[in-house]
């Protein structure tokens, strides 16, 4: 059994005598944050929007507190998952040289997600087979390969 798995981070902080940086939050809590968000939107919010929300936990309380992740919290409130959307690739194209232009960068999927203003690098994997395969056919050489250390500019 793993570290992670066996202790829980927010428990070994709390034994180090250290405090959070945000409360914790319970599986009640979070469900009722995301009903009030629906309420507040008049529909099943995204992830992204849940997100943006100054009041409301980070969104890893849904892989941390729920098997199933997003999809399940919003089962269990009465609401359905959004569906995915179906992208173009003239438009996964706009997006991504849109991000590349303002970054001067090759992005990460990482860099890429957590923006969150565009597709998510998982429908590019999809749609072109890889990450890889996306960035290399939309971008097309020469673009930067830098390692991209903690930056979001070469």
């Amino acid at each position: 059994m793993g570290f992670r798995n066996k202790y829980k981070w927010n428990y070994l902080i709390a034994k180090a005598g250290l405090s959070l940086n945000c409360p914790i939050t319970s599986k009640e809590e979070a469900l009722n944050d995301l009903m009030q968000l629906s309420k507040k939107l008049g529909r099943t919010p995204t992830l992204s929007e849940f997100q943006k929300e100054k009041n409301y936990p980070s969104v890893s309380i849904f892989y941390n507190k729920f098997e199933a992740g997003y999809k399940e919290a919003l089962r269990l409130v009465g609401l359905k998952p959004n569906k995915i959307a179906k992208y173009t690739e003239s438009e996964l194209e706009y997006y991504m040289l849109k991000f590349y232009k303002k970054h001067k960068c090759t992005p990460t999927r990482v860099m890429f997600n957590m923006e969150g203003t565009h597709p998510y690098s998982s429908i590019y994997e999809k749609h072109y087979g890889s990450w890889t395969k996306a960035v290399q056919k939309i971008l097309k050489p020469p673009f930067c390969l830098k390692k991209y250390k903690n930056c979001f500019v070469c």
